[in-house]
């Protein structure tokens, strides 16, 4: 009986069903999960290329130029007094964190700090309450401090260096 089982209608025995049967599947399906991710792989590669392409070199050249972001603060916070309206004295105290991307750029901002201390202390000194205290007053703000600081640098060592500015505590009564 277990002979009748293992025949075909032609008279030709089959396979037996179980391990073989499922070693098949999962070859199959193997094979499908490779072809699968080099097809990927390729495809991915394939494009990548042509974005690099379509970049140009000056874009690949100047992400290697660029190091890690660097910080600098000025340290203690900056405090100033300015107006308001009429007869209304406010204060405002900036703490400002510089980022740059090479040290040499952070070693020459602490080497001009005191200048750097003084033309913010103006600068700031100048603002009225309405400035301080809009957003849109504070963008205008953290431009001018960086162009500012960027001057600075740039008459002293040659280039402006710092590329951006960030409020990291600013209080305004």
């Amino acid at each position: 009986m277990a002979d009748e089982q293992n025949e075909t209608p032609d008279g030709e025995e089959a396979a037996p069903k179980g391990k073989g049967s499922k070693l098949l599947i999962i070859g199959g399906a193997v094979a499908l999960l490779v072809l699968g991710l080099a097809v990927g792989g390729f495809m991915s590669g394939l494009f990548s290329s042509e974005e690099a392409a379509e970049a140009g070199d000056e874009t690949a050249e100047a992400a290697q130029d660029e190091g890690p972001a660097l910080y600098v603060g000025v340290h203690p916070p900056l405090t100033v007094n300015f107006g308001g309206e009429v007869g209304q004295r406010h204060f405002m105290q900036v703490s400002l964190e510089f980022m740059a991307r090479e040290q040499r750029i952070v070693d020459a901002f602490k080497e001009h700090d005191a200048v750097i201390r003084n033309n913010l202390l103006l600068l700031l000194g100048g603002y009225d309450y309405e400035t301080a205290t809009t957003r849109a007053g504070k963008e205008r703000m953290l431009d001018e401090v960086l162009a500012e600081v960027q001057g600075i640098l740039s008459e002293r060592i040659g280039e402006p260096g710092v590329r951006e500015v960030y409020f990291t505590t600013l209080v305004v009564q």
